[in-house]
């Protein structure tokens, strides 16, 4: 089975305990989504596609460990988002347990450290270096 943007919605939801999408829409999660990705992608250092996400029809290189860091750490960023949210609007008994938030918070220390370990595993594993070689000083110095 291949992921796709609806898969890592579906585990969002389950993360969330919203099955039935009552309290995060699609495009909510999607947005978390995005900021996720865009963290994995900095950390990997190179696209990484997701099938639906913004009309992505090539197949996700994630493994299926890294598709539930991508998970945990959207499911974060909509938590986080939603308490803005909350924090702009009146509050009519509808405000963000503190408890939600600081499950949030513990989410999004840990999906940070895992982009961390996956950009230390990159950077060891990869060929090619990730910055501009130097020149070598024996070649730009005239000697005499």
């Amino acid at each position: 089975m291949s992921l796709t943007l609806e898969t890592v919605r579906g585990y969002i939801r389950r993360l969330l305990a919203d099955p039935e999408s009552r309290t995060w829409d699609d495009e909510t999660l999607d947005e978390a989504i995005r900021q996720a990705l865009t963290e994995l992608i900095q950390a990997a250092g190179h696209p990484i596609p997701l099938e639906g996400l913004d009309g992505e029809e090539n197949p996700t290189l994630l493994s299926p460990e890294q598709s539930q860091v991508l998970a945990g750490g959207a499911a974060a960023y909509a938590v986080l988002t939603r308490s803005l949210q909350r924090a702009e609007a009146h509050d009519l008994g509808q405000s963000i347990p503190a408890v939600l938030l600081d499950w949030a918070h513990a989410r999004m220390k840990h999906f940070q450290a895992q982009v961390l370990a996956l950009r230390l595993i990159t950077l060891q594993s990869s060929t090619q270096p990730p910055y501009a070689p130097l020149p070598d000083p024996d070649e730009t110095i005239t000697w005499r």
